[in-house]
């Protein structure tokens, strides 16, 4: 299977922008037809971060494995009669790392331009880029067990422990409750409960807020793509 393209890809954040022109690629799915091997996804075999990494450099040699993925929908690729193929972003930051997932017909309508992706699947080959411009390589082809897309915090930047404070301190009328604490791959987040028992107006911000653990002190840091 073969296909090219000529586009322009516009990719854009809160701080910044960019245009990434894709002069011509040519992608050639490697041994992954639809009527090829099949290869069955084993959560009980499931790579861990840093193997999964290792594995979609060398996709070929790895195929079989399963893994856990995450990233950003950039590109519809390709669709054919039982599947169809979406770029994916690993690195949302850096806009690299990509992937490409292979998606069943009925599950593709789950998935969507820009969507923020969680699941996982198994690797089933590499594509071969061949550009005008820039030495060749490849890419990871995985073809999905299952996929949840939304919001970044359901997906990229879910809660991968969760600790349970309900602890709460009052003063001059108010009180302020430090209800959980999610720690995610990305970030950590604070949620808070303020209670005003007065009927003097208060103000919270978190703009000069600081947690201190382990001897040190943490400022609040801004994530868009959580709030």
């Amino acid at each position: 299977m073969i296909f090219s393209y000529i586009i322009d890809l516009y990719l854009k954040g809160e701080e910044n922008e960019q245009i990434i022109t894709l002069v011509l690629l040519a992608l050639i799915i490697a041994g992954c037809s639809s009527k090829g091997a099949s290869y069955e996804f084993d959560e009980a075999a499931i790579l861990s971060k840093e193997e999964t990494k290792e594995a979609l450099v060398d996709a070929l040699n790895n195929k079989g494995k399963s893994i856990e993925y995450t990233g950003r929908v950039s590109m519809d690729l390709y669709e054919d009669e039982n599947y169809t193929y979406y770029e994916v972003l690993q690195n949302i930051e850096k806009f690299s790392d990509e992937l490409v997932i292979r998606v069943p017909r009925e599950m593709s309508k789950n998935v969507s331009m820009s969507d923020f992706l969680y699941g996982t699947g198994v690797i089933i080959g590499a594509l071969e880029e061949t550009k005008v411009l820039g030495p060749k390589g490849s890419t990871a082809l995985v073809e999905i067990n299952d996929v949840e897309s939304g919001d970044y915090i359901d997906t990229i930047g879910r809660a991968i422990k969760t600790i349970e404070i309900n602890k709460s301190q009052a003063q001059n009328g108010h009180s302020v409750t430090i209800d959980k604490v999610e720690v995610s791959e990305h970030d950590t987040r604070l949620f808070l409960t303020v209670k005003n028992d007065n009927e003097n107006k208060i103000h919270m911000s978190s703009y000069r807020a600081t947690i201190v653990a382990g001897g040190k002190n943490y400022a609040e840091s801004s994530n868009y793509r959580a709030e």
